[in-house]
């Protein structure tokens, strides 16, 4: 989250609260030049005046790790891919040629598949099934 994004979600929790600039100053005990300023984007906030706002608005202000970006390993991988997988295994996701993750069995069929069960000539018949498609 940028700190344009970060403002919007303040100005969106006073305006829940019915809150203007002035109001949400009091409440934090900051001017309302500087809260109007900074909603607005025009003045970047220090951290001090972000966790004052926060606050005014029974907020709290936490950081919270960055969830990485797993890597998707086809049947060939990369030297980048080995490294990774060397420091990192938990990222890495193998794949078959199809786009199958290795570690999970594939569906039975095509996931987008609406014609069920069947090929280009007919329904498939089943081995166990005495019924052999020839017309008696």
């Amino acid at each position: 989250m940028n700190d344009k994004q970060l403002m919007a979600c303040i100005a969106q929790a006073a305006d829940d609260l019915g809150l203007d600039s002035w109001a949400l100053g009091r409440r934090a005990g900051l001017p309302e030049e500087l809260v109007s300023s900074v909603l607005s984007g025009q003045t970047q906030a220090a951290v001090e005046t972000l966790v004052a706002l926060a606050a005014a608005l029974g907020l709290e202000v936490q950081l919270v790790p960055v969830q990485p970006a797993r890597r998707i390993v086809g049947s060939v991988p990369t030297i980048v891919d080995q490294a990774v997988e060397r420091v990192a295994p938990e990222l890495i996701v193998h794949v078959d040629d199809d786009g199958v993750p290795r570690d999970r069995t594939p569906a039975a069929g095509p996931p987008y598949s609406k014609l069920g069960p069947q090929s280009e000539v007919g329904p498939v018949a089943s081995p166990h099934s005495k019924n052999t498609g020839r017309k008696a």
